[in-house]
């Protein structure tokens, strides 16, 4: 059974809004005066229920957008204690981050972005996560930092609802919710943010690190149009692996890099392997299983399957390793860019898996054969199998 919608939430977002109006007609239409005042977690089950409020209550996809972005940047306060822990190189699961988040009512800008993408996801909308480095009060903030891109009615758009939310002064957040980067212009945001990966910029042309980094966010005139579009759709079709060749691959396609990007590009190609030996994980896995199958069906063919089972459960013992073995070869088969360790392992183990599989098919082919004959002629097969 679904948790009913808790009123507390729909009449926050509510008056946030109608504040919002107000203020708007005050002529101060970046601040949001309001606060999201209830200190009560917030569960995903709500979450949900605060979707469908959403939906009920707006009916444009920018309008619906626009409420869980006020909701988010003013019920979300920054954790000031992680504010130089913030890493890209281990990430839990979206479900689990914005959980945490909703049920302490705290986090750093991954967090804002993976509520604000959990909200999003609800209504319908696509986004991906963008992670790049910034430029505050005219200096170079080295300290990687994540926001976010989302697609509303067919155009990718541009939002950071950690800047949003307000600011650290002292060592203390000051929550003053705000839209100045609320679905903004590219060429806007990109005098203050860069992004590793150059298609995030949602610019036909891109900016290079170095014009970014010298305070000239102006377009290379010598560099070819990209359709960034394209490259998203493609990007949004792959796995996590390709995901992050292709990312790296764009990365060192705008070259030179500062420290920063150099350092983000080694830790994606750190994660690349990880990934690969993940794969490898995986396939050892499968590939065991897959033995201690074959080994029970030994252990009873050479019991001549005694005591007797249903043919299908006969059956069915060859069929589990086969399925195994073919998982176990995909998951190789997926390996990208391996490192010599992991070209090692990787042939050793397909050899492995030949090895098993031909015994496996042997077996099986055997095996079809005795289950189509007689009490009797199943003794006489038995006596095959011993002579070959």
């Amino acid at each position: 059974m679904k948790r009913p919608f808790s009123p507390l939430l729909l009449i926050s977002l509510l008056a946030c809004l109608w504040s919002n109006a107000r203020a708007e007609k005050r002529g101060a239409s970046t601040r949001l005066a309001c606060t999201y005042q209830n200190s009560r977690p917030v569960t995903i089950s709500e979450l949900d229920s605060l979707a469908r409020a959403i939906k009920m209550t707006y009916k444009d996809d920018a309008s619906r957008l626009k409420a869980a972005y006020v909701w988010v940047t003013s019920t979300i306060s920054y954790d000031v204690d992680k504010l130089y822990s913030v890493q890209f190189t281990k990430k839990e699961d979206q479900e689990t981050i914005t959980a945490i988040t909703l049920a302490t009512k705290r986090g750093v800008c991954s967090d804002y972005v993976a509520v604000l993408r959990a909200i999003a996801d609800r209504l319908g909308l696509t986004s991906h996560e963008v992670v790049g480095y910034t430029r505050q009060h005219d200096q170079l903030d080295y300290v990687p930092h994540a926001w976010c891109v989302i697609q509303v009615n067919s155009v990718w758009q541009l939002f950071d609802p950690t800047w949003d939310a307000g600011h650290v002064q002292n060592n203390r957040f000051y929550q003053r919710p705000s839209l100045t980067f609320f679905a903004c212009n590219p060429q806007v945001f990109l005098q203050t943010h860069m992004p590793f990966d150059p298609i995030w910029q949602l610019l036909s042309t891109p900016m290079s690190y170095s014009f970014f980094d010298n305070a000239k966010p102006t377009p290379i005139p010598t560099q070819k149009p990209v359709d960034y579009n394209q490259f998203i759709i493609a990007y949004s079709k792959l796995d996590s692996l390709d995901q992050l060749i292709t990312t790296t691959d764009r990365i060192r396609s705008q070259s030179p890099l500062n420290s920063i990007v150099a350092h983000y590009l080694s830790i994606a190609e750190f994660n690349i392997v990880q990934l690969n030996h993940a794969k490898i994980s995986q396939s050892s896995v499968y590939f065991n299983e897959a033995v201690n199958h074959y080994n029970l069906f030994i252990s009873f063919l050479n019991k001549q399957f005694k005591p007797t089972l249903p043919d299908s459960t006969l059956d069915a013992m060859l069929k589990r390793p086969i399925q195994l073995c073919r998982q176990a070869r995909e998951g190789l088969a997926g390996i990208k860019r391996p490192t010599n360790e992991v070209a090692a392992n990787q042939k050793e183990l397909v050899k492995a898996i030949d090895g098993l599989d031909i015994n496996l098919r042997k077996y099986d082919a055997w095996l079809a054969v005795y289950l189509t004959k007689s009490k009797i002629g199943r003794v006489i097969w038995f006596t095959k199998l011993s002579a070959d």
